[in-house]
């Protein structure tokens, strides 16, 4: 029991400084989103905000499940440390207390977020091709079957005295491999797409390896092997998967953030280059349009020998009109 302590309060560090690394990259990349919007070029009929979109709101929508996740993480570790009339251990391993289902709860709604985002960017990097999709969205739904069943196995073991370890461990195993199933097709798809492109565009740039961290981030390579690692654990030690389930949330919503943050500042350079020749187009014709630096070259034609000719006295004079 000693060691289940040891483990419940390093999880909770490490899912505050995961979570501090989350809310900077979340407030970084609704900042970029802002300025994709605020300097997009005016159209005749009004375009949907950039909040509005899909992915943006399931982003939005995943960090305050994180926040919910990591407060319920917080109070949970106060409770069982500041109750004098209870065991801190009989608190932290109490595995059906609400407070335990509702971290659990979350934990998984954030993953089935994650997949959803993940398979999302998929679809659109693919063209919005429906074909290769088929799998993950399969997947995904014997995902959040396994997620769905685990918590009511967790309610009806609370209220009605059920067996539950009896199917905790199918549930988590199946939930596992779907996930796993989903992740690992999901990135070496979107990784592999991503290379083909770069490497037929020359776009990489840099070095090879800023082009490797770029589709890594861009294929949430973290956020599938923090799935891998959550799995493995499960199956090895008790102790090291309540840490990598604890902070499995954060590191989901930093792996999507980092998506966001990477396609924003690509949006905004973009945006740059495309605003940077207008802008000197505009100064250029202000240029020509002001009346004070038009010039008059004076000259004459000698008629005779067909050849232009200055005025006698007169190196030539260039004078405002």
């Amino acid at each position: 029991m000693a060691s289940l302590v040891t483990y419940t309060i390093a999880a909770a560090v490490v899912n505050t400084l995961t979570y501090g690394i989350l809310s900077v990259l979340f407030v970084i990349s609704m900042f970029l989103l802002g300025r994709q919007n605020s300097s997009a070029p005016p159209f005749k009929t009004p375009r949907p905000s950039i909040y509005l979109r899909p992915v943006v709101l399931a982003s939005i929508l995943l960090f305050l499940v994180v926040t919910a996740h990591w407060l319920v993480t917080t109070c949970r570790l106060f409770k069982a440390f500041t109750n004098p009339t209870q065991n801190p251990l009989q608190v932290i391993g109490d595995i059906l207390s609400p407070s335990i289902i509702a971290e659990i709860a979350l934990v998984f709604l954030s993953g089935a977020l994650g997949d959803f985002i993940i398979i999302y960017r998929l679809w659109m990097i693919w063209g919005r091709s429906r074909t290769v999709t088929i799998f993950p969205i399969g997947s995904a739904i014997g995902e959040c079957v396994s997620f769905i069943g685990l918590v009511c196995q967790l309610i009806s073991a609370r209220t009605h005295g059920a067996d539950f370890f009896a199917s905790w461990n199918h549930w988590i195993i199946s939930a596992c491999v779907f996930t796993m199933c989903t992740n690992i097709y999901c990135s070496d798809f979107i990784m592999w797409r991503l290379w083909v492109s770069r490497r037929r565009s020359n776009l990489g740039g840099g070095d090879a390896i800023m082009r490797a961290a770029v589709i890594a981030i861009e294929s949430a390579a973290l956020y599938t092997s923090w799935a891998a690692f959550f799995f493995v654990s499960y199956e090895t030690d008790m102790g090291i998967y309540l840490l990598a389930g604890t902070v499995w949330p954060p590191i989901t919503g930093i792996a999507i953030m980092l998506i966001n943050v990477r396609v924003g500042l690509s949006q905004v350079q973009k945006s740059n280059l495309i605003t940077a020749p207008q802008t000197s187009d505009r100064k250029f014709n202000h240029l020509n349009n002001d009346p004070s630096r038009s010039i008059n070259i004076i000259r004459t034609t000698d008629i005779n020998g067909g050849r232009p000719t200055l005025p006698k006295g007169e190196p030539g004079t260039i004078s405002p009109v």
